[in-house]
């Protein structure tokens, strides 16, 4: 664990029930420039392909653009490299950082604003702010991991930096496309409970919400991000891809975007498992968000067993984003 950034070593998420394929998750290893190894982080890996006798190589999908690995090599971590790990595969995902999310956002809402106000709609200035070519490519991210799991039986390991952002989006969109367990209701809250709660991410940085006063020197401003808006909003572009596939409909989603900062539940607040633990008693999300109208009327169940996401459909969720203002029409 030592090797890995913030000790989160290399651990199954999810595992093909009817095969040997696999995807795990952790974070970036500490080569560093002088591109230091550890024995044990080459064997758990090499013991993880193990697993999978069908594949003879585990792939690692690095959600990083490669020079963002780069940069993190020059500062004492980085990136698995082929010499040092048999048998592997390391592709870049390209995915940016939490800095880059956060501008895109800025300026897609600000184009959405003025095109609601002037009642006319431009793709190429919504493109401009580069907000769905985001999407895309976590997206793509997924794709790329679930053909890997479908197609080559092969197993993956997937992990950005700290191994808590893209690392989830990746992770859970990849289980949504392969596995119909995570498209009803229950299914998806373990799954939101599983890969984003369970494995750390910062909820109270990344919006801004409620946790004990343990956030240190960096300002909220610095460590916000709108990691799980993106990741409900690819699932909101996933559900009008595959309109039967899913229990839930986008009314769901965009509630439990509401809920995401409204505090009225503890469910996502806090950064952590104890963190969550330590504050006062508060009302669970999940009930919320188990009315009917949050069901979807057109769900048919089996219909789809694995989703085949175009990355190239992606559109602007108008009716979220713009919801008190009359609706772009798209």
């Amino acid at each position: 664990a030592a090797f890995r950034s913030g000790r989160r070593l290399p651990v199954l998420c999810w595992k093909d029930a009817f095969g040997v394929a696999s995807i795990c998750r952790c974070s970036q290893p500490l080569v560093g420039v002088a591109n230091k190894r550890s024995a044990d982080d080459e064997a758990l890996l090499r013991a993880i392909g193990e697993t999978n006798p069908i594949g003879d190589t585990l792939h690692i999908l690095d959600c990083r653009p490669k020079l963002n690995a780069e940069v993190n090599q020059v500062k004492g971590k980085g990136y698995e490299h082929a010499s040092n790990y048999a048998a592997t595969r390391l592709t870049f995902m390209n995915i940016e950082n939490i800095h880059a999310m956060r501008s895109s956002l800025k300026a897609f809402l600000a184009v959405l604003k003025k095109q609601a106000a002037a009642g006319e709609t431009s793709m190429p200035e919504l493109e401009k702010s580069g907000w769905l070519e985001h999407l895309r490519m976590v997206l793509r991210a997924a794709l790329h991991a679930a053909r890997l799991l479908e197609h080559d039986r092969a197993s993956v390991v997937v992990h950005c930096s700290d191994g808590w952002d893209r690392t989830s989006q990746v992770t859970a969109l990849a289980q949504l496309a392969l596995d119909p367990t995570f498209r009803t209701r229950r299914g998806f809250e373990t799954l939101v409970a599983k890969e984003w709660l369970s494995f750390g991410h910062q909820f109270a940085k990344r919006c801004g919400t409620i946790a004990p006063l343990e956030r240190g020197a960096q300002s909220s401003e610095e460590q916000s991000s709108p990691v799980f808006l993106q990741y409900v909003d690819c699932v909101h572009q996933l559900c009008e891809q595959f309109p039967s596939a899913f229990e839930f409909n986008s009314l769901y989603l965009a509630e439990l975007l509401h809920h995401l900062t409204s505090c009225l539940h503890g469910t996502l607040l806090g950064n952590c498992e104890r963190q969550r633990a330590d504050l006062p008693p508060t009302l669970p999300l999940w009930p919320a968000l188990s009315e009917p109208r949050f069901v979807n009327q057109s769900y048919a169940p089996g219909a789809h067993t694995t989703l085949h996401i175009d990355p190239g459909a992606v559109r602007p969720w108008t009716a979220y984003y713009c919801r008190g203002a009359e609706r772009i029409k798209m």
